[in-house]
């Protein structure tokens, strides 16, 4: 009895020692989560400070920013200023990320990961014009400021703390570009000349801050939202130069004069979903927006006055 429960114990022992082999064993492609040798826990490595130049590839198409005396600008798809704001914490994220762990090295499952052609996002990144490294980002990861991330020459993909996907992809093509149209200081503000098809309208501003619109008085809560507009004027998108080449005549001006002369010319393109387009005197860029803003900025006398 005693040999029998003998023989039984060493076959559940080898059977046990089978089922650990396998369940440790590295017997063929890896999909689930595993540690990172020590060697390849980095991609490369930065001095933030010298960062100059990123290079962002995504379906949508190509954007290069470049520092130069400190401040940054987009040159291509377009040269023009860039938001102040977005830039520092896309390169913050490129020398702070950290590689928690290996995901998959199954490049049937790379898709899943967000590494396809219309969700990927290729970045190269340098200092004082040199090329430093390249990394591919794909979807965003589970918890806060995770990204799924991989080289691009090699199959596996990795799972980055302190990377944030949405530091590098916008919304389009523009995103990163500076979207404000004017910024007129309420203190300086003299007139404001609107001339519409149908009216035109200069709206004064005397010593003690009252408004007026020739003899008629202008409420203060009349003038309040129009003049922090003004303040900080942003548009919701751009045209291409190009769209303003058969343009003869603006439909609307609005011109203000303050510490300096600012023109407006508006357009409106009718269509299933009219929009319209504005140029500004020093800018280099035609911007575009919808009906509801545009009414914001193409107030009319009797709105002024309370009417």
């Amino acid at each position: 009895m005693n040999k029998n429960k003998t023989y039984l114990l060493g076959g559940l022992l080898v059977v046990l020692v089978v089922v650990a082999y396998f369940l440790t064993a590295d017997t063929g492609t890896k999909t689930e989560t595993e540690s990172i040798p020590a060697k390849e826990k980095e991609f490369f490595t930065l001095d933030s400070a010298n960062v100059d130049r990123l290079e962002i590839v995504t379906s949508k198409g190509k954007i290069v920013l470049v520092k130069t005396a400190g401040t940054w600008r987009q040159t291509e798809p377009v040269d023009y200023p860039v938001t102040s704001t977005f830039v520092p914490p896309a390169v913050g994220d490129l020398k702070n990320f950290k590689l928690s762990s290996i995901v998959s090295v199954n490049p049937a499952k790379f898709e899943s990961y967000g590494f396809h052609d219309t969700n990927k996002v290729t970045v190269t990144v340098f200092e004082k014009g040199a090329p430093k490294g390249t990394i591919v980002i794909g979807n965003a990861g589970i918890g806060a400021s995770q990204s799924y991330v991989k080289r691009a020459d090699k199959n596996a993909v990795y799972l980055a703390d302190n990377l944030l996907r949405l530091n590098f992809v916008k919304e389009d093509i523009d995103g990163f570009r500076d979207k404000q149209i004017v910024a007129v200081p309420t203190a300086m503000l003299k007139t404001i000349d609107f001339s519409y098809p149908d009216e035109s309208f200069t709206i004064t501003k005397d010593s003690l801050n009252r408004f007026t619109i020739g003899s008629d008085s202008i409420q203060y809560s009349n003038m309040e939202g129009y003049l922090n507009l003004l303040a900080n004027m942003n548009t919701q998108g751009f045209a291409a130069m190009g769209s303003l080449d058969s343009v003869k005549k603006f439909t609307a001006v609005i011109k203000i004069t303050a510490d300096k002369v600012y023109e407006l010319d508006l357009l409106k393109v009718d269509g299933a979903a009219p929009y319209y387009l504005m140029r500004v005197a020093g800018k280099p860029a035609v911007f575009r927006f919808d009906e509801n803003l545009a009414k914001s900025f193409m107030k009319t006398k009797n709105s002024f006055l309370g009417k």
